[in-house]
């Protein structure tokens, strides 16, 4: 009886301590410190698709090689990303609940951007040579929630490269760039993006050659 009664007791500690334990091995390994209840995302790689606008179906299509309009161009980036979120999934009888990692779609990221600058490889302009930072002419269309995410054509939805980063923005889930002008010297440009995160996170992406009317 006494034998029993132990281990009575032991199974009823185990149960009323297990729902503590498993939330701090959580928070200690796969949440780190973040013990919210929102979902967040981070960033762990961009990648760049390149698009031709059909201005008649508003439309995209993959850029294919073919002379293009300046302002038919489009530069998606979508961002690589990994979900976390700290849920309570196992209400219990003794004034907890069980808080459980859950890798979930996430409305928003905790990271902010320090900057977002492009490069070519030729001369655009007289004033902008190869390597020059092109951000000047380039309008962006952020989406900072991935439930808002897509392509956007529409002009309303751009802003100059320079007003977004002035904003402290969160890390993007996808981006559009755009130009605002068109290329007066080469007409062929490979363009470098260098994405920079507030924490020090750097991400490079390049383009296709872009052949531009």
């Amino acid at each position: 009886m006494k034998y029993l009664s132990l281990k009575v007791v032991f199974i009823v500690l185990f149960i009323l301590f297990l729902p503590s334990f498993l939330t701090q091995c959580c928070m200690n390994s796969c949440c780190g410190e973040k013990n919210n209840s929102k979902p967040f995302f981070n960033t762990i790689g961009t990648t760049a698709i390149s698009y031709r606008a059909d201005t008649v179906r508003n439309t995209p299509e993959v850029y294919n090689q073919q002379p293009i309009h300046h302002r038919n161009y489009f530069c998606w980036l979508r961002a690589e990303v990994e979900y976390y979120s700290m849920q309570k999934v196992l209400p219990t009888n003794f004034g907890q609940s069980l808080m459980a990692c859950d890798f979930i779609p996430s409305r928003s990221s905790e990271e902010k951007i320090a900057s977002i600058q492009v490069f070519s490889n030729a001369d655009y302009d007289n004033a902008l040579p190869a390597g020059s930072d092109l951000s000047t002419i380039f309008q962006i269309s952020a989406s900072l929630r991935s439930e808002t995410s897509g392509l956007s054509f529409s002009s309303q939805d751009y802003k100059a490269l320079s007003a977004f980063l002035a904003t402290s923005p969160h890390a993007f889930y996808d981006a559009c760039l755009r130009l605002s002008k068109a290329p007066t010297v080469s007409k062929k440009h490979t363009f470098r993006i260098e994405y920079t995160q507030t924490n020090g996170e750097r991400y490079t992406i390049q383009t296709p050659e872009i052949i531009f009317q």
